[in-house]
């Protein structure tokens, strides 16, 4: 698979933000999916989300929010087929038209995503 947009000097930095946020457990805050209808200003959705996050979670957050939206789109879809969920091509084509700016936000939740990205690498010809 050919990154568009992702570098795996990013993919390495967020499994080494993902490792460091998982040593301090999982995130107490909802599900990004669910609380973002309640909110029509971003700011606010940020705070809320950020407020219960560990600093290392906030660190992971705040890189993937720093990537361009298709390199998230193509970390999403690394981390799904790394979890096997589908094959590679499905799920990028579903991150890529399913972005929403939110998707940082899922995947700083996301439970063991630095070993679903490792996973994801070892499957992919590169």
């Amino acid at each position: 698979m050919k990154f568009m947009s992702l570098l795996l000097s990013d993919v390495s930095a967020v499994c080494r933000l993902a490792d460091e946020k998982e040593r301090h457990g999982p995130p107490v805050v909802p599900d990004a999916h669910d609380i973002l209808p309640l909110f029509i200003d971003h700011e606010q959705f940020d705070r809320q989300m950020v407020a219960r996050l560990s600093p290392a979670g906030i660190a992971l957050l705040r890189y993937l929010q720093r990537l361009q939206p298709s390199a998230v789109a193509e970390l999403a879809a690394l981390a799904w087929f790394g979890r096997g969920d589908a094959p590679i091509d499905q799920l990028r084509h579903h991150a890529e038209s399913s972005y929403h700016p939110s998707l940082s936000y899922y995947l700083a939740e996301m439970p063991s995503l630095g070993d679903h990205l490792r996973a994801a690498l070892a499957r992919l010809p590169l």
